[in-house]
């Protein structure tokens, strides 16, 4: 899909039309007052400026000048980490994944459940280590239960260090880190901080013993 895009050879309604293709209409799929370019569809629509507005890139994004979907990439992509080339090519397929479940199944998606979408996926895909992975969901649920118990939790620790880390920074795009933090919140706005595994190992001796 990407580089499609890239080469402007993308499946949007300017596109398909300048090959032949009996298109509806050429207006843009979300908001219906654009010609559905490749530049408006995944980034001038209002509905695909909302969902990048609201990603960790766009403290980056928002200084491009660029006008084209091509030098956007460039410009994204430059002096990149993984995870920023990868947040940026998850976004770009789920606006254009919402664009097509309005279109070919009448189905609307809001911009952050497309967010979400973007989330998940990497999630899903990105290298990451799977004791984390458990960590995060151990963690989880265990707020989780605690909302249901009706407990307030006052603080969280953790040795996974690069999962209080993802918890507390506001650029982590997971969707089960999102999920800790609305956990967090509900139970009273608790602290996640980390704790070394020798000193988690003592406190679990503690109440054991208490």
């Amino acid at each position: 899909m990407i580089l499609k895009a890239f080469n402007n050879l993308f499946p949007c309604a300017e596109n398909l039309v300048k090959r032949g293709v009996n298109c509806e209409g050429w207006w843009c799929g979300f908001c219906r007052e654009v010609v559905e370019s490749t530049w408006h569809g995944l980034w001038s629509c209002p509905f695909a400026r909302h969902v990048w507005e609201d990603c960790a890139l766009w403290p980056k994004l928002c200084s491009s000048k660029e006008c084209c979907f091509d030098g956007l990439l460039l410009f994204a992509t430059t002096k990149p980490s993984t995870t920023d080339l990868e947040i940026f090519l998850l976004i770009a397929w789920a606006i254009w994944s919402a664009r097509n479940l309005r279109l070919f199944e009448a189905t609307s998606m809001t911009t952050s459940e497309a967010l979400d979408m973007a989330g998940r996926m990497l999630f899903c895909f990105q290298d990451c280590n799977k004791l984390e992975v458990a960590e995060c969901i151990a963690l989880r649920e265990g707020l989780e239960f605690s909302e249901l118990c009706g407990l307030k939790v006052d603080f969280v620790e953790s040795d996974a260090v690069n999962v209080v880390r993802a918890v507390n920074s506001p650029e982590s795009l997971y969707v089960i880190i999102s999920d800790i933090r609305k956990c967090l919140v509900a139970s009273g706005g608790s602290v996640c901080s980390h704790v070394p595994r020798k000193g988690n190992m003592g406190a679990v001796v503690a109440n054991l013993a208490s």
